[in-house]
């Protein structure tokens, strides 16, 4: 499967994954983006089970994301949520 089949294949799965977790179109739109960049230039024949990387790659994207929020919000407006 070509590069471009499997982003067509994998991206709306990819980007329902990310905004069930995010709860943001455009982020969870930008974090599929950047996965599948990540696993352009990693070189795809690298992984030996392309869906299982990229849901992977996805989901801790989207958690990094999420810590980096929270981590933005408490130096804002302190630990006082």
């Amino acid at each position: 499967m070509s590069h471009e089949q499997t982003i067509i294949l994998y991206r709306p799965m990819l980007q329902a994954i990310a905004y069930n977790l995010v709860r943001c179109k455009a982020d969870a739109e930008d974090i599929v983006q950047e996965t599948f960049l990540r696993w352009l230039t990693l070189g795809p024949q690298k992984v030996e089970n392309t869906k299982a990387y990229l849901v992977r790659a996805v989901r801790n994207n989207c958690l990094n994301h999420l810590n980096t929020l929270r981590k933005k919000k408490e130096e804002l407006f302190g630990n006082n949520n």
